[in-house]
């Protein structure tokens, strides 16, 4: 049950970096595009607004799928399923990313992405095994 409030500080970790300018999103001309003046002066995707939102969201599911499907939780299940939850939303939203780390130039994939695939995996594993009663 603790899992599912994982999500809920996440929320108010990416506020916290959102307003100190960190996690700078790709370069963006979309009219929502934010300025950090703290890093550069172009515009760019507010992708930590876009992760705070997401594990908001996740927060609302897990928390509800909690509700409705409390006392027949199989052990793992819930957090399998904030786990896939999470680190699927990281893997889509490392797209809208900057470069973190000279390691990551000419990477399809960037560090954040080869990172979540595991956590995805072993969600999918704790919402899917069988557990033998």
């Amino acid at each position: 049950r603790v899992a599912m409030f994982g999500p809920f500080i996440g929320f108010f970790v990416r506020i916290g970096n959102l307003i100190n300018s960190e996690i700078l999103g790709s370069r963006s001309e979309v009219p929502w595009a934010f300025v950090f003046p703290r890093a550069d002066s172009v515009p760019r995707h507010p992708v930590q607004l876009y992760e705070a939102l997401a594990y908001l969201f996740i927060f609302i599911i897990s928390f509800r799928y909690y509700l409705k499907h409390t006392g027949r939780l199989k052990p793992g299940a819930l957090l399998g399923l904030v786990l896939v939850l999470v680190y699927s939303a990281r893997f889509v939203l490392e797209f809208f990313k900057d470069k973190q780390s000279d390691v990551e130039i000419g990477m399809i994939l960037n560090m954040g992405h080869l990172l979540s695939i595991p956590f995805i995996l072993v969600g999918l594993f704790l919402l899917y095994r069988p557990v033998k009663q």
